[in-house]
């Protein structure tokens, strides 16, 4: 996983090519398009972005390549998430209903397919019984 960002001009200001490439979309402008939009398809998915918006697409783009410390940090949590589920002898199901949610929240959070807030640990602690602290430290 890389990003790679080009720009080139051959013909003044008017006249560009703009390459971002990263995870498995592409952002592209050339003099085809309108000199204020960049046609994206990002993640399998067309949509205009406006060429002064780039920055802010690109810090959203490197939030989501977390390092590897971070992703072991949160591989680490979600061993921890389940382990207290199972600590306490409780299936997704008896947690799900205890969070009034369907079980397919409690697999997402402990699969690490859906990011866990604060709100949503204090649940998950108090439920199982156990402080914040054995979830980060």
């Amino acid at each position: 996983m890389g990003l790679f960002l080009g720009v080139s001009s051959s013909a003044g200001l008017s006249s560009f090519s703009l390459s971002c490439s990263c995870l498995s979309g592409w952002l592209t402008a050339t003099p085809a398009a309108p000199s204020h939009f960049v046609a994206a398809s990002f993640l399998h998915c067309m949509q205009y972005i406006l060429i002064w918006d780039i920055p802010k697409w690109l810090s959203i783009i490197q939030a989501a390549l977390k390092d590897a410390a971070y992703r072991q940090r949160y591989r680490v949590f979600l061993e921890r998430l389940h382990q207290a589920r199972r600590d306490a002898h409780l299936t997704q199901v008896e947690v799900a209903r205890s969070l009034r949610r369907p079980q397919s929240f409690v697999s997402k959070c402990e699969s690490g397919e859906r990011r866990v807030d604060v709100v949503e640990l204090r649940e998950f602690a108090r439920l199982y019984g156990k402080p914040l602290d054995f979830f980060v430290s």
